[in-house]
């Protein structure tokens, strides 16, 4: 028995062209996962304590608006 793939989605990211060079960024996933509203995914997001604000940074970096650092923690 095979799983039916749906290609749709798969389709509208290879055709969004995001980032500096035309890739898709984890920014960009997650800040898609984040946009449908009341989706398990979102839902998960936001059970991780990820929130609008969160997402307004997420969208500054992935626009390369504010200078993304790797802070040691």
């Amino acid at each position: 028995m095979f799983m039916q793939v749906a290609t749709a989605p798969v389709t509208e990211l290879k055709s969004a062209k995001k980032g500096g060079d035309g890739e898709i960024t984890v920014c960009y996933l997650v800040l898609g996962i984040w946009s449908e509203n009341e989706s398990p995914g979102h839902n998960v997001l936001a059970a991780l304590g990820f929130d609008s604000e969160n997402a307004k940074e997420l969208s500054k970096i992935a626009h390369n608006d504010a200078p993304f650092e790797l802070q040691m923690i």
